[in-house]
This record gives C-alpha cells, structure tokens and sequence, in this order.
C-alpha cells in the first residue's frame, strides 16, 4: 500500500469535507455565468414526467427524484417546464434576469391543475 505524505493527506481531507459541507452552487458555478436549479414539488406526480426548456431548447427531462442545475449566461432567459400526459400538455413560462455568480431556485409545482414555476 502506497503512503501519502501528511501535506496531501490533509489537503485531500480538507477537499472532501469542503465538497460534503460546501453548497452545490458554490462548487459548480462557472465564473462568469449563473447558475438555474429547477426542481419538482414533493407532490408533484410520481408517473409524471417535467421537460425543462430554457430559450426554447429542451435541457433535460425530470422524473421523480431529480432536480436540473446548470449554468445560464447573464441576461434574460426564458425557462419553460412541459407536463405532456396523453391527455394533453400543461406549460408553465418564466423570465429569468441573471446576475453573473448568482444562483436560482425554481420549483415546479402544481396550482389546482395548472403547472407553475416558482
């Protein structure tokens, strides 16, 4: 077995905790740009399926348990969360303005039956 030496041993202890204690968007921010987390609700549907658009492309589609996080440029953005059942769509739009080093919290969540990000 291979032996570390005490400098890299404590920085390799030190990383792990900083990444275990440390907010997500403290280390996945990319300089320059802010970050969208966009999540479901806790009773948002178990067999139902979010897509997240962001400027009308799709991102990423959701299922129960999952969360989007990812980098948006500064400036205005369009997010866009799509529920599609076969009986039909429900859609739910908001404009973002995004700061740079900035993060975002959306949830999707329902309102009666009407879809919405808040």
């Amino acid at each position: 077995m291979k032996m570390f030496s005490k400098p890299l041993l404590g920085t390799l202890v030190v990383a792990a905790l900083a990444s275990l204690f440390l907010p997500h968007s403290a280390l996945s921010a990319q300089a320059g740009s802010g970050q969208l987390r966009l999540k479901r609700s806790a009773h948002f549907g178990a067999n139902l399926f979010l897509d997240v658009w962001i400027d009308g492309k799709k991102v990423q589609r959701l299922g129960r348990g999952h969360d989007y996080t990812g980098p948006l440029s500064p400036g205005r953005h369009e997010i866009r969360a799509k529920v599609s059942t076969r009986l039909g769509g429900n859609t739910a739009t908001t404009n973002l303005m995004v700061e740079a080093g900035k993060s975002y919290l959306l949830t999707a969540t329902w309102n009666g039956q009407q879809l919405t990000l808040k």
